[in-house]
Parts: structure tokens; sequence; C-alpha cells
């Protein structure tokens, strides 16, 4: 799988923002309310940022040689979860954040106040979730074939047998057959 691009990720949220601010500008002129935002939006978005987080370090403890298992389904798994995340982040923060400049415009009125705190609170929250995703994506990043092999003559030999186990040391449990 490719890196995600930072390009392509600050592309989506300017046009996500761009977009929803010119739609959500007319719909406020045309006197038609904001959707504003819960807490339970933006404290989901921070429990699953650190959920990713979470997943995503015990990977990297694995990668660094720090664990000695780990299931590669699950890595797999929080791979796509941290990729789904910066896209949703990506979404999500241009989103809040063109609802959050839209609901500044009527500071002046003590509802809207809460309700921009709200939406700020919530874009700040997506931007986490993308974040999350974007680091946990590099710490799933597997190092060059070749980094790990040592250098010089004879380094590289065939995989040594074990007369006790019948199979090659070195290999995954999942890679043996019958």
């Amino acid at each position: 799988m490719r890196r995600t691009s930072t390009v392509m990720l600050a592309v989506v949220a300017a046009a996500v923002f761009t977009v929803l601010l010119l739609v959500m500008q007319v719909s406020s002129q045309a006197r038609i309310g904001l959707a504003n935002t819960s807490w339970v939006e933006w404290a989901a978005l921070t429990f699953l940022s650190g959920m990713i987080l979470r997943l995503g370090l015990a990977v990297r403890a694995y990668l660094k040689g720090n664990k000695r298992e780990l299931d590669m389904i699950k890595a797999a798994r929080t791979l796509a979860l941290a990729k789904a995340a910066e896209w949703t982040g990506a979404i999500l923060f241009g989103r809040y954040l063109a609802a959050t400049v839209v609901s500044a415009q009527d500071w002046s009125y003590g509802i809207r106040r809460l309700m921009t705190v709200q939406l700020g609170i919530s874009a700040a929250a997506a931007l986490a979730l993308l974040v999350c995703g974007y680091i946990v994506e590099r710490f799933c990043e597997l190092p060059p074939p070749d980094a790990d092999l040592p250098k010089g003559p004879g380094a590289h030999k065939a995989p040594q047998e074990s007369p006790a186990l019948g199979m090659s040391i070195g290999k995954n449990q999942h890679d043996q057959t019958d």
C-alpha cells in the first residue's frame, strides 16, 4: 500500500472547506440555520484518535523489536483504519472549519459564541483524527527489505533447519505447510 499524500489530504480538506463555506454562507444569508455539533461528536473523534494511536503503538513496538508477537491481520487492519482516519479527518476538518468560520461571523449573539466554540472543538478533534491516522500509517511502514540483512561475505545464508522442529527457523507459523 502506498503512503497517503499529505498534499492530497490538504487538497481534500481545502476543497471541502471551500465548497461548504460557500454553501453555508448562502444558507446563512437565506436564514437557514447551521447544523450544530454536540459533545458526542468531538468526544467520539477524540476516542477514535486515541484508539488508533494505541493500535499503532503496538505495531510500532513489534517493528522495533520490543514486542515478540503481532497478529499480521490486526496490523493490516490497523493500517487500513489509519488510512480511513486520515481521509475522514480531512473531510470532517474541512466541514467543521467552514461551519466555525460561518458561525463566528455572528459572534455578537450569545448562542452563536457557544456554537462557534463547539464547532471549533469539533474541528480540532477532526484534525487530531487526521494527525493520528497520519502518524499510525507511518508506524505501520515496513523497513526496506535489505535493511535488516547483515553486510559482508557470507551474509546471505539459507535458513537453518531445526532438527527438533523439522522446519526452518525464522519462518512465520502461518507459513508452514504440512
